[in-house]
């Protein structure tokens, strides 16, 4: 078997399809079952998860995939076509790179991978108690 893509580019917060091409390079009928490992399951609805496939067919399905808006991080998902019947199976890894929203982007609001926003919130305070302290002795001395 032969899957394709390998890669893909998703915005964060918005739908994308991926069209999925799975070949039979196997002498006879094979049934598939598709399944995607590697990004929790309630992002990945599937046009088609179970098929057969003739000697030597293509099967084209879609992959419908929905990153949260917020997540801005690449996934190695794990594209897998698997026979249940013999669990000989096929994996193909899929490299989604997911890029901010460009309504987001355009407007100058950074968006910044969740790892770093309790930083940035700490910044924010030490800012906010920083800009109160000038304040309150530019109001005695001023």
């Amino acid at each position: 078997m032969i899957i394709n893509p390998i890669e893909a580019k998703i915005t964060s917060g918005k739908n994308s399809v991926i069209n999925i091409e799975i070949q039979n390079t196997d002498e006879e009928k094979i049934f598939i079952k598709l399944e995607a490992e590697g990004i929790p399951e309630s992002w990945i609805s599937y046009e088609k998860q179970l098929f057969n496939i003739e000697q030597g067919a293509i099967e084209n399905t879609k992959l419908s995939i929905h990153i949260p808006e917020g997540r801005i991080e690449d996934y190695n998902v794990k594209i897998i076509a698997r026979n249940p019947e013999t669990n000989v199976e096929v994996i193909k890894i899929l490299k989604i790179e997911v890029l901010p929203p460009k309504d987001k982007s355009m407007s100058g609001i950074p968006i910044f991978p969740l790892a770093e926003q309790p930083m940035l919130l700490l910044l924010d305070i030490i800012h906010l108690i920083f800009n109160g302290i000038v304040n309150f002795i530019s109001g005695i001395f001023g």
